[in-house]
């Protein structure tokens, strides 16, 4: 008699944190063009830029010494969906303050962390200021 076929094995699931796909970024795709899109996103570029860690890092690492792996500012004017572009933000933030947390001495950092009460809020699942 034949051997009995081996059993078909469903396809391993990968966990949910595999299955997050990048937003796909086109380089051809037209800039961003709607103004109030562009405002919102700035407004919230800025809020980045003003926190201590941002400022602390433009002073500690000059632009050409910056590597693939440092926080790179997400482009406002990049055609992409409003989720894609909070990620990219989320994403930013997260970079700056463990770059802090990594890079600073440790008086500086809780010097830093002293002053979270004075920036504003910020959702923690959009990454946008709570008015």
């Amino acid at each position: 008699t034949a051997p009995a076929p081996a059993p078909v094995l469903p396809e391993p699931r990968l966990p949910p944190q595999q299955l997050q796909r990048k937003a796909r970024r086109d380089p051809n795709a037209p800039p961003e063009d709607n103004p109030e899109r562009l405002r919102s996103r700035q407004r919230q570029i800025e809020i980045g830029k003003n926190t201590p860690e941002y400022e602390k890092y433009i002073e500690m690492v000059p632009r050409h010494a910056r590597t693939r792996d440092d926080p790179r500012t997400p482009n406002p004017k990049e055609r992409m969906s409003k989720r894609a572009f909070d990620g990219y933000l989320r994403k930013w933030r997260r970079q700056l303050h463990q770059w802090a947390e990594k890079n600073m001495p440790q008086a500086d950092f809780e010097l830093l962390a002293s002053h979270v009460d004075d920036m504003p809020a910020l959702d923690e699942e959009t990454g946008f200021e709570v008015l």
